[in-house]
């Protein structure tokens, strides 16, 4: 794996994660959007594919869409497959031994129908080629691992990467609607990047530093896929410690300082078991 990485700055290692916590974390977001949809008084069908029920909520609502988006990067499902022994085995056999969190867990959704509705809207939906490092600047060995919960087909939009590009160290950036993309003058032409397929269960693994984009819906008509991705930094890295454990995220909390929002009465009734 070491090997791999070192050279083409990427690895697929098959069957290398909880199947069953990977669905988890799925449900649970689906299950968000569920919420929403019956707070919103909307009707719909049971057991329907994930891509039913979060075009159908982008659709009425899609500030509530994003909030679903948000709200899963806190479940613990999500944090369950990142703590899992399978995962835990793969950083620490490439030499991570102390591993930190650079930024909580994400959710990659790529859907054609959805991707339109957020373009019309002057949005962004799918990431532009970019590498990772540029926003964490955490360990310079820090590992992205991306995880399908789904199969990753010729048919299904999955991520593009360059190999080999990750030996060009960090790449100046340039604004964009994501927060960042490599400058103008350095990206890379569609001719440079390729498409790991992945089974459910696989996982991707790729240095910070390699270049990757998500692949576009725009080639893939009613195409829609689900991802998850966990970073690990290395606390015992040395240019990581001279640089005393970087951290480009942190967590803001908004204070309304004398104002009450939750009366005594509403927390007595939070804390009953539903009927």
């Amino acid at each position: 794996m070491l090997k791999e990485i070192a050279e083409k700055g990427f690895t697929v290692l098959p069957c290398s994660i909880e199947k069953e916590l990977v669905l988890a974390a799925r449900n649970d977001f689906i299950q968000l959007v569920i919420q929403q949809l019956e707070r919103l008084n909307v009707e719909y069908l049971s057991n329907q594919m994930p891509h039913y029920y979060i075009r159908m909520l982008a659709d009425i609502d899609l500030s509530a869409y994003f909030a679903c988006v948000s709200a899963s990067e806190s479940l613990y499902s999500m944090f369950s497959v990142m703590v899992g022994d399978k995962l835990k085995n793969i950083y620490q056999s490439s030499g991570i031994k102390i591993a930190s969190m650079p930024i909580r867990p994400a959710l990659h959704i790529v859907d054609s129908h959805i991707n339109k509705l957020i373009t019309d809207r002057d949005g962004y939906h799918e990431l532009p080629q970019h590498q990772d490092w540029s926003a964490l600047q955490s360990s310079i060995d820090t590992l992205v691992f991306w995880i399908p919960t789904q199969d990753i087909t010729k048919d299904i939009p999955g991520v593009e990467l360059v190999p080999g590009s990750h030996l060009l160290g960090h790449i100046p950036t340039e604004e964009h609607k994501f927060g960042h993309t490599i400058v103008t003058d350095s990206q890379f032409d569609d001719s440079d990047f390729i498409k790991p397929k992945l089974n459910f269960g696989e996982i991707l693994v790729f240095s910070s530093f390699l270049v990757h984009r998500s692949e576009s819906s725009v080639k893939l008509p009613d195409s829609s896929r689900i991802a998850i991705s966990f970073r690990a930094s290395n606390l015992q890295n040395s240019e990581f410690i001279n640089r005393l454990y970087h951290r480009s995220y942190r967590t803001s909390v908004s204070y309304e300082h004398g104002v009450s929002k939750v009366s005594a009465k509403e927390v007595e009734e939070s804390m009953l078991p539903d009927e």
